[in-house]
């Protein structure tokens, strides 16, 4: 029987080594959206504002499968 490789593939290497800048950049782009959210102008403004929200939903979403993935590539790694 064949034994499985251990470790990450060529790609996995490369997404982990992007990961920490990937999930950085999100989380700036929340921070922004977050915000933005609170200013006078956006919160008088029910499509903006739907939008917004909308958004923010969509960045936590994709930052948790983020962090998902990371922990996943993590523990695959050692």
């Amino acid at each position: 029987p064949s034994a499985k490789k251990k470790g990450l593939s060529y790609k996995e290497e490369i997404e982990f080594g992007k990961m920490e800048v990937v999930i950085q950049t999100k989380e700036a782009e929340l921070s922004h959206l977050q915000t933005e959210i609170s200013k006078p102008e956006v919160q008088s403004d029910s499509h903006k504002i739907n939008e917004y929200y909308s958004s923010i939903g969509n960045l936590e979403k994709e930052i948790e499968k983020l962090y998902s993935r990371w922990s996943e590539l993590e523990s695959k790694k050692n």
